[in-house]
């Protein structure tokens, strides 16, 4: 009896010594949910994205340059003069499908600043939270602990390009880290003088409407307004799909999210193609961002993805 008594006291000793454990880890990280201090800036302002700390010899430490006052550092790939992510839209890869693109950024915590780090996020220049993680986006935690000193590989996701800023909680300090985010279009790619949406195929005008090989449209109805150049783009379907008398596209922006619109087309007999359906359009769209166009005529569906410059 004594020595069952003996052994149910041991387990509610150790299960009282675990919870205050669990307990004492909870509080760590809570005293670190300061409130956030990432200042605010018009859009269109320049971003004023952290340099690089030249003070520390990071090559040392075995990582690349580090950015802001630390001592927990953000390692980027993209401009060495200032702190800035690259990252494509929509997301390719392992976040395909997902409307939050990402890369990935290595953290460095300098060995003697504690071990405990908090990172969070949001957008000085528009209204998202930084995100972190590669669950898909419904689940992704908008912040990320650094328990350690060295090296932590991690993956930020963001929901559009702009300017944005870490904040950084320690035992003792709470800084921030600016950094520019640039999204890259991944538009549709362009074969010679056309571009496919499905089944449809336009051709169009490489001088205005390629860029870096890929689908780039402007604002407004015109490639060139100076010379009045129109936005004219024949779209063809092979004449075996039925369609409907009207060909209809529907614009969605992606990114910065938000904006739409639809323009309606008909179909103009084709003399010189015979087996095709031709719809003529000069497309209007609205705003600059990546954009993706939606076709339909009768049953007949596609899409492709354009960049919109001003």
């Amino acid at each position: 009896m004594r020595r069952a008594l003996a052994i149910l006291i041991g387990a509610g000793v150790a299960c009282v010594l675990s919870a205050a454990a669990s307990s004492t880890t909870r509080d760590v990280w809570q005293q670190l949910h300061r409130p956030l201090r990432i200042p605010s800036i018009s859009p269109g302002t320049p971003c004023p994205a952290s340099s690089p700390d030249t003070s520390v010899d990071f090559r040392s430490y075995g990582v690349g340059q580090g950015y802001g006052p630390g001592p927990a550092y953000p390692i980027f790939l993209g401009r060495p003069d200032r702190a800035s992510l690259d990252f494509n839209y929509p997301s390719d890869g392992v976040f395909a499908g997902d409307p939050w693109g990402g890369q990935k950024v290595l953290w460095f915590l300098r060995p003697g600043f504690g071990d405990r780090v908090l990172v969070r996020g949001r957008e000085l220049d528009g209204p998202y939270r930084v995100r972190f993680g590669l669950e898909p986006s419904p689940f992704l935690p908008d912040e990320m602990r650094i328990a350690a000193a060295g090296d932590h590989p991690s993956t930020t996701r963001l929901r559009t390009g702009g300017c944005y800023g870490y904040q950084i909680d320690g035992p003792s300090y709470s800084r921030v880290i600016v950094f520019d985010a640039n999204l890259r279009c991944l538009a549709a790619r362009v074969d010679g003088d056309h571009v496919h949406a499905g089944p449809f195929t336009g051709f169009v005008s490489p001088p205005y409407d390629v860029v870096d090989g890929r689908f780039r449209l402007r604002v407004g109805a015109f490639r060139d307004r100076a010379t009045g150049l129109s936005q004219k783009i024949p779209w063809f379907l092979a004449r075996s799909y039925r369609v409907g008398s009207y060909l209809t596209i529907h614009g969605r922006r992606l990114a910065p999210p938000g904006g739409a619109f639809t323009q309606t087309f008909q179909e103009a007999g084709s003399s010189s193609n015979p087996d095709q359906h031709v719809f003529p359009s000069t497309l209007r769209p609205p705003r600059a961002g990546c954009w993706r166009l939606s076709f339909r005529t009768g049953s007949v569906r596609g899409y492709v993805v354009v960049r919109i410059d001003r």
